[in-house]
């Protein structure tokens, strides 16, 4: 499987994983009853960023096709019969994408019809065409945020289909049909690394970070069309650096610079650690 930190992703029969093999950045087919490769698609050059060498992106499987992300920006869409390359991006080279110094790490979202991607600086989200690859809308949020470690989400909010992705600089959303900024919650990122996907239910949203940093929930409110994030509590008590936070039923599950700890979603109180 050659060096990476990807996650597999799993789909009719297949597992999909990425890793620098033979000095390649490549996405792997693999045959889920025993292993064996079945094919494997080059992104382009493999390399380290921030001192560690391979991919950290996970795999997103759609139908007959499946995307991935290199950590220096290659993007493309395969077939996931035989590993064609259907199309390809480069995000620095076709979005002017600036992203931290560990490299791409998004997992790309698949929206019924449509990619969103987070290439960061010029580019803050970009929406393609999964079919072909076609640029449908680009957007640069104010700050021009660059792109950090986590994924973006869908969310709703006062019949507002929106995208919501933890940047550089904050937690920022925009409008599915259009790009449109929307709002932004900046508490819980920190100047390293943001790392981990932002979790959505009733209005809310939270974020974490480490380096001394923590979590917090912030209430999404409408008026007049425009929106803006109001923070309901922050907590010292969940400086989660990797590994992602759940949410379940009220409460989030996640790390506290490595102690497993539960909060209440909209109080922020321990629950239990």
């Amino acid at each position: 499987l050659g060096d990476g930190f990807s996650t597999p992703s799993i789909a009719n029969g297949r597992v999909f994983v990425m890793g620098n093999v033979g000095g390649d950045e490549c996405l792997l087919a693999l045959s889920e009853q025993d292993g064996r490769r079945i094919w494997s698609a080059k992104l382009g050059k493999g390399g380290e960023a921030g001192g560690f060498a391979g991919p950290r992106s996970t795999p997103t499987v759609d139908g007959v096709n499946v995307y991935a992300l290199g950590v220096f920006g290659e993007l493309i869409c395969a077939n996931v019969e035989d590993g064609k390359v259907i199309w390809r991006k480069n995000l620095p080279a076709d979005f002017g994408g600036s992203v931290g110094g560990w490299g791409y790490c998004e997992s790309v979202l698949i929206d019924g019809d449509e990619l969103i991607c987070s290439p960061g600086g010029k580019t803050t989200f970009a929406k393609l065409n999964k079919k072909d690859g076609e640029v449908i809308w680009k957007t640069q949020v104010p700050n021009g945020d660059q792109a950090h470690y986590a994924s973006s989400i869908t969310v709703e909010i006062a019949g507002v289909r929106q995208y919501v992705n933890f940047l550089s600089g904050g937690v920022v959303s925009v409008a599915a049909k259009d790009g449109k900024f929307l709002w932004r919650y900046d508490a819980p990122h920190n100047n390293t690394a943001n790392c981990s996907t932002a979790v959505y239910a009733d209005d809310h949203v939270f974020a974490a970070s480490a380096y001394s940093t923590g979590g917090g929930t912030a209430k999404i409110t409408a008026s007049d069309g425009n929106f803006s994030a109001e923070q309901v509590f922050f907590s010292r008590n969940m400086k989660n650096h990797h590994g992602g936070i759940i949410l379940l039923e009220g409460y989030v599950y996640g790390s506290n610079e490595g102690l497993m700890t539960c909060l209440d979603f909209k109080t922020g109180k321990v629950a239990w650690d």
